[in-house]
């Protein structure tokens, strides 16, 4: 009687490492970009703690803070995080440039968050644009988009 060796065969082992390695350059890629997509947002929520400055002045003025010192907010390079390198404010716009935290490649690029307004009624709410988001009938930007990050890596609501 023939004995049979129970083992797995070179060639079975090398498909399944084959495998193994399609399956990972697929996925490597899609999980960078779902990581910087949330250092983005985390940019996001760094900046909404400064919005009720922004919203608080133009309750107050009827205008929008020409800069940071006008805001109340500290000078762009002390504006910082992980993700930040600095914050400068411009007609109540936050111009936001990335730290090299985010991506190497997203270094000293910029994020544009605007607010929007109703003109002629400033006891309207302000809303919030992230991006190259678009801007709703009837409302108008305080400031111009000077977003520069490639569309996809920017989150959903800073691409719509």
């Amino acid at each position: 009687m023939k004995k049979y060796n129970k083992g797995f065969t070179l060639i079975e082992l090398m498909i399944v490492v084959a495998i193994i390695g399609i399956l990972a350059s697929l996925s490597i890629p899609a999980y960078l970009q779902m990581t910087v997509e949330a250092r983005i947002k985390n940019v996001e929520k760094f900046i909404s703690q400064l919005q009720p400055d922004i919203e608080s002045y133009y309750k107050a003025m009827g205008k929008f803070p020409t800069d940071n010192e006008a805001a109340g907010l500290p000078p762009p390079d002390k504006l910082i995080s992980n993700e930040i390198a600095s914050v400068t404010v411009k007609n109540g716009a936050f111009y936001v440039k990335l730290s090299q935290r985010v991506s190497k490649s997203l270094h000293d690029k910029a994020l544009t968050i605007r607010p929007l307004y109703v003109p002629d009624y400033p006891k309207t709410p302000l809303s919030w644009a992230c991006g190259n988001a678009t801007i709703p009938e009837g409302m108008m930007a305080s400031a111009g988009n000077k977003t520069d990050i490639p569309y996809t890596y920017l989150p959903i609501n800073c691409r719509l």
